[in-house]
């Protein structure tokens, strides 16, 4: 994949992931738009990280005159940057969750924009296949240790954004990694409590059986061994031979 169709594929998951957010509705909404938000936080922070690494340095060697529209591009990161670090520390009942969520929105996809539609054509022109195909592979691969979360006060131009863009990524791939585990387990537990819940109210109510062995136990070393019911008869046909002989007196 060239570093252009790289790129853009970018867009279409960032744009996916806003209008998914516009679609929410009804119970449970608060925790979808939350694991939106992550999502495009991720997404956003790592496309960011790889242009501002080696996109946009390569654009400004390659296309001089670009200069001026790479640093209006580094500005709108800026803005999206510090909305993404706002809102990575929020709930969705905030009162301006929603309404950074809106801005963030707006300055994406006004980004998004002007990108596809007046800097990617010319770095298309000024830029053969094969040096498209060769940065598309270094943005890749750049992936693969960026920052996923945003960090707005860290450089956004080489030599320093190298530098800091490693130990953000390390940071937070290490965050990203001990969250998930956290909630893997979370999720455990409460399946855990749900079967046993249902366990316990599927099992039919029993005698409890170890009282009642003890007291057969009992009762048997009372008789010498015999059980009360073997014991009933003798006695009976006792008093009934005494009952017998009585009148022979």
């Amino acid at each position: 994949m060239n570093a252009i169709a790289l790129l853009k594929a970018d867009h279409r998951t960032v744009q996916d992931l806003f209008d998914k957010l516009d679609q929410l509705e009804g119970q449970g909404r608060d925790k979808a738009k939350k694991a939106l938000v992550e999502k495009l936080v991720r997404e956003l922070s790592v496309h960011s990280a790889i242009e501002e690494e080696l996109f946009y340095p390569e654009v400004k060697l390659g296309i001089p005159d670009c200069a001026g529209e790479i640093l209006k591009s580094l500005e709108e990161h800026g803005v999206m940057k510090w909305e993404l670090y706002a809102i990575s520390s929020m709930e969705p009942d905030d009162d301006r969750y929603d309404a950074k969520l809106a801005v963030l929105r707006d300055a994406t996809l006004h980004h998004i924009d002007e990108e596809e539609n007046e800097l990617f054509p010319r770095v298309k022109e000024a830029f053969d296949l094969a040096k498209l195909n060769q940065l598309g592979v270094a943005l890749e691969r750049a992936k693969k240790t960026a920052p996923t979360r945003a960090h707005p006060r860290a450089p956004d131009e080489p030599p320093a954004n190298f530098v800091a863009n490693l130990g953000a990524g390390v940071v937070d791939r290490a965050r990203d990694a001990a969250r998930a585990m956290m909630r893997r387990g979370e999720r455990g537990a409460s399946a855990t409590r749900t079967s046993g819940t249902r366990s316990t109210a599927a099992r039919p109510e029993r005698p409890e059986a170890g009282r009642s062995t003890a007291g057969a136990r009992r009762e048997r070393s009372e008789t010498g061994g015999r059980s009360p019911r073997a014991k009933a008869p003798r006695a009976t046909a006792r008093r009934a031979k005494g009952a017998h002989r009585a009148p022979a007196r």
